[in-house]
């Protein structure tokens, strides 16, 4: 029987400017003859069918489009996760959102329904991986708006800068590990690097 999880929504982050990749879209560059966004979707399935929505976050709708879910536009002209958290945030219509990097084409749908299985009353419920914090594979509540927005205002650039007003539960490696005991969730396609590794890993499979 599938655990009873909390109404959440799965918003992707589908902005950016990756500077990395050369000139090519991140999420539009080809991985096993798909685009690394068609990835995130199809390893995130099992529980998109439990989600009150999936939708995609992005300054621009243009070449999103063609994947036929909803695109919630953040309007502000300033590039970040913290802008485009809160933009995902305003758009959910569920308290909880499962927040993921468009870029991640080996996101776990086990481990998120972990953090969502443990997100209860807290603001943010994080995994670590080893002492490093994975804030784009998280479950964020609506109550992160109000600290985002005033940190945003303040200048805050990082994440983990905004925890002390925030009540955050962290998950740590030993608990979700079982779940991606090779260590491939969080990889994420950067660098033209960051690809040929990621290729590799699918022809081992």
């Amino acid at each position: 029987m599938a655990i009873r999880l909390p109404p959440f929504s799965i918003a992707i982050l589908a902005g950016g400017k990756s500077r990395r990749m050369k000139g090519k879209d991140k999420l539009s560059v080809e991985l096993a003859g798909k685009p690394v966004l068609s990835h995130v979707l199809e390893r995130l399935e099992p529980l998109r069918k439990r989600a009150a929505e999936t939708f995609l976050v992005a300054k621009k709708k243009e070449k999103l489009e063609r994947y036929g879910i909803r695109v919630a536009l953040d309007a502000n002209e300033t590039d970040g996760p913290i802008i485009g958290i809160i933009a995902a945030l305003k758009a959910a219509s569920t308290t909880h959102t499962l927040i993921v990097g468009g870029d991640l084409p080996f996101a776990s749908p086990e481990i998120g329904e972990l953090l969502l299985e443990r997100c209860g009353v807290y603001d943010l419920t994080i995994p670590l991986m080893g002492s490093m914090y994975e804030p784009l594979f998280a479950v964020y509540s609506k109550a992160c708006i109000e600290v985002f927005e005033y940190g945003f205002d303040e200048g805050t650039k990082k994440i983990i800068d905004l925890f002390p007003g925030l009540s955050v539960n962290r998950v740590p490696q030993n608990d979700w590990r079982p779940y991606d005991p090779n260590d491939i969730a969080f990889l994420n396609i950067n660098t033209p690097e960051d690809l040929a590794k990621a290729e590799e890993i699918i022809r081992k499979q």
